[in-house]
């Protein structure tokens, strides 16, 4: 009786383990209108027929989003440990920029 008793704790303890994780209140950034910094042409491009932003073999292109955080759970702010876009020829493409996981942006 007693054995049976410690596996019905032991079941209910896992199934509330288990659960637990999902019951935590995640924070959530709302990303703003993307801004291409210092392009070299910005237009109408005919082939595709529409507005362009172009940069030159080589050079860096600079994307800058603007980012708003509000937590309903009371938290004071959000660390932004990377970024990572995806281009649509499908190509990743990593931050290089000073945020990382050991040095993160912290959003207030």
């Amino acid at each position: 009786m007693k054995t049976i008793r410690m596996e019905i704790i032991a079941t209910a303890l896992l199934a509330i383990i288990s659960i637990a994780p999902a019951t935590i209140p995640r924070a959530h950034a709302d990303l703003g209108t993307e801004m291409w910094l210092n392009q070299a042409y910005v237009g109408t491009d005919p082939f595709f027929s529409t507005t362009v932003n172009a940069y030159t073999p080589g050079s860096t292109a600079t994307l800058n989003i603007p980012v708003s955080y509000a937590n309903p759970y009371g938290g004071a702010y959000i660390d932004v440990t990377g970024a990572n876009l995806r281009m649509d020829w499908n190509s990743n493409y990593t931050n290089t920029g000073s945020v990382s996981s050991t040095n993160p942006l912290r959003i207030y």
